[in-house]
């Protein structure tokens, strides 16, 4: 399993919905590391209105932001093993 990569977002914004992700990366001896991407919130919602494909709710974009910021702190309990936070939008950069 050298080089496979998986990832989780938004939609898993609590301990409980990251859990299964965690197990499967420990059953596969894999490190997980968390990206927070703190970007605005006017700044997320003018990106999600941008997107031309595919938007979401407006409400799943404000969730993140409803929840209480001292989750990240937990992040390491939970079996990360690194916890990044990128706070200058500037340097976030789409794929593809």
């Amino acid at each position: 399993m050298e080089g496979v990569h998986s990832g989780v977002d938004a939609t898993n914004p609590t301990s409980g919905a990251r859990s299964g992700s965690l197990r499967l990366a420990g059953a596969a001896d894999r490190p997980t590391v968390a990206i927070v991407l703190d970007t605005p919130l006017e700044r997320s919602l003018a990106q999600n209105a941008r997107r031309p494909d595919r938007q979401v709710d407006e409400q799943v974009v404000r969730r993140p932001v409803a929840q209480p910021t001292d989750a990240r702190s937990r992040l390491p309990a939970e079996g990360f093993a690194a916890v990044h936070v990128v706070r200058a939008v500037s340097t976030v950069e789409p794929l593809g």
